[in-house]
């Protein structure tokens, strides 16, 4: 596969992406969302902040200029379902004296869910209690979102408790329980229901999986060792987990197993080794990819990892609808595949 950047001058230097998703069809449209002001989020302190963005496009190379999301202090995820856009993150309000981002980090925000048909009009839908909401998926039953504390995702003092969500159509939801850990990622497959990753105090993680959205149940583990996943990606296929092992030296050896129903998972292999702090992860066609700021990995199924050229334009913070977005100190690129083995 080849790869091609294209600048995204409508993006600027400040912003962070954290997630595209695409409605596909001859109406093919592409939403990134995240915030406009990484700087500030990330800012020591600061007072009410309205942080929250969305850039829209058809084609992966022109990008709208920013949606400000008045509502939103920063939005994690989006996804597409029901003729609509969903992103989850969190309300706008008075951050700790931690700041935006910390504040966020910390669980302090009220959780938020915001829909839109275009992804240029949005409309929010405040939930009454938990975190703020970090991970959205749309499957069979509706979407289903979680929220957590991102400060725990490499280990916390107390286990921390994940509030889940379900909604049929984005904008009434309901709490169906809670899951003991931190949630990594979630991902929904047709016909095979919902998967998520779940980290403990150590750090190591499992898969729990729920048909319907509402009963979750922890799947048995094809390993004993400590394993650390970071994705779950829908595949034509059922799921495929990709887990991160880092060495000294800050690069990751990358593992990779798979489930045909989400709940009986093959033992990890060892696919690639030496990624330099890998950032994303998507699927394009049946290539798995995962981006960091030395390079591009392709994974094929059933094959070692190919790397591609150390060149820092080509990694990017988000993937999605085909396209991967990151941000330089020039702005916003594009990441487009030219062409598929």
């Amino acid at each position: 596969m080849s790869w091609q950047a294209v600048a995204a001058p409508t993006i600027p230097a400040t912003a962070g992406i954290g997630a595209i998703a695409e409605r596909p069809g001859p109406d093919r449209l592409l939403v990134a969302v995240g915030v406009w002001d990484w700087g500030a989020a990330s800012a020591s302190a600061g007072g009410d902040a309205h942080l929250g963005a969305a850039w829209t496009s058809t084609d992966g190379v022109a990008w709208s200029k920013a949606v400000h999301i008045d509502t939103a202090r920063m939005l994690w995820d989006v996804a597409y379902g029901e003729s609509r856009f969903v992103a989850v993150g969190a309300f706008t309000g008075k951050p700790s004296s931690g700041g935006v981002m910390l504040a966020a980090m910390a669980g302090g925000d009220a959780p938020g869910v915001w829909t839109s048909s275009d992804g240029m009009r949005w409309k929010a839908a405040k939930l009454r209690s938990g975190a703020s909401l970090v991970q959205v998926a749309f499957g069979d039953a509706g979407f289903v979102a979680v929220g957590s504390d991102p400060a725990c995702s490499q280990g916390c003092d107390e286990l921390s408790t994940t509030p889940l969500y379900r909604s049929s159509d984005g904008s009434s939801w309901v709490m169906t329980g809670t899951i003991a850990g931190y949630v990594a990622d979630l991902a929904a497959a047709p016909g095979r229901g919902y998967a998520a990753i779940v980290r403990d105090l150590d750090g190591c993680s499992r898969i729990w999986h729920s048909r319907d959205g509402l009963g979750w149940a922890e799947t048995p583990s094809p390993d004993s060792r400590c394993l650390s996943g970071e994705w779950l990606l829908a595949t034509g296929a059922g799921f495929a987990q990709i887990g991160l092992d880092y060495a000294e030296d800050d690069t990751a050896t990358v593992s990779l197993s798979s489930s045909n129903d989400g709940l009986t998972w093959t033992s990890p292999v060892a696919v690639a080794s030496g990624i330099g702090l890998p950032e994303a992860a998507g699927l394009l066609s049946d290539i798995i990819v995962i981006a960091g700021m030395e390079g591009i990995w392709e994974l094929l199924p059933g094959e070692a990892g190919t790397r591609r050229p150390e060149d820092p334009a080509s990694s990017f913070g988000a993937v999605g609808g085909g396209v991967g977005l990151r941000v330089t100190e020039q702005g916003g690129v594009a990441i487009l595949p030219t062409s598929l083995p």
